[in-house]
């Protein structure tokens, strides 16, 4: 007697949209991407976040930290750094949308299992950096979460904030990528020049009366 087979298929990845045509991230089942697809050019172009982790030197200080911790302990320190990234970006947007945060505001939080749980103290300090942005460059937004892609070094990622700017007592259109750590790493000029080129290259989603005085 022959037993009965089943077919089952489950697709162990999904073709997501994005904001700008013919762009779709090539997401797994987790939810994570590292690759990107262009319908039009039939070539999937790599996340510019997945290249600097994987391609970039993360410094001197970087290593000397690995060298004086066990895995463990150091897998939980950047988790922890990506979980505080990933909930001030969440409420930099809220803000930038006009909703109004309280200390009583919840967002998820990956190292609490994907709970809702107030921001930190260390959040909240990311935030008041991010008012006296506010207060002293007067930011007016074109655009925010936008995806922007190169044909020429195929990449692809999205940028966090595209507008104008008070820079040196005139208004300049300014590209801007939210950072929750306490310095600028070299990854992070890295990470914004690769956005200026591909902002530039995309002409076709690029805001009116963007051009060479664009600032990153």
């Amino acid at each position: 007697q022959k037993s009965q087979g089943v077919n089952l298929t489950v697709p162990s990845i999904s073709y997501e949209k994005t904001d700008t045509p013919h762009l779709f991230r090539v997401v797994d089942r987790e939810g994570n991407w590292s690759h990107y697809w262009h319908d039009e050019q039939k070539i999937f172009l790599s996340a510019v976040n997945h290249i600097l982790t994987h391609g970039y030197a993360k410094g001197e200080a970087f290593y000397k930290y690995l060298l004086g911790t066990n895995p463990e302990e150091a897998k939980r320190t950047l988790e922890s750094a990506g979980d505080r990234g990933a909930r001030v970006h969440e409420a930099i947007r809220d803000l930038i949308d006009g909703r109004e945060i309280s200390i009583d505001t919840k967002y998820p939080s990956e190292v609490a299992k994907g709970r809702f749980e107030p921001l930190t103290n260390g959040e909240w300090d990311c935030l008041r950096g991010f008012a006296e942005f506010v207060k002293e460059r007067r930011p007016s937004l074109v655009r925010r979460e936008h995806s922007v892609y190169s044909l020429s070094f195929r990449y692809a990622g999205t940028i966090d904030w595209l507008g104008e700017i008070d820079w040196d007592g005139k208004r300049v259109v300014a590209l801007l990528d939210w950072k929750s750590s306490g310095r600028i790493y070299d990854e992070y000029l890295a990470q914004v020049a690769a956005y200026y080129q591909a902002v530039l290259e995309e002409h076709e989603t690029v805001p009116d009366g963007l051009d060479d005085d664009l600032r990153a």
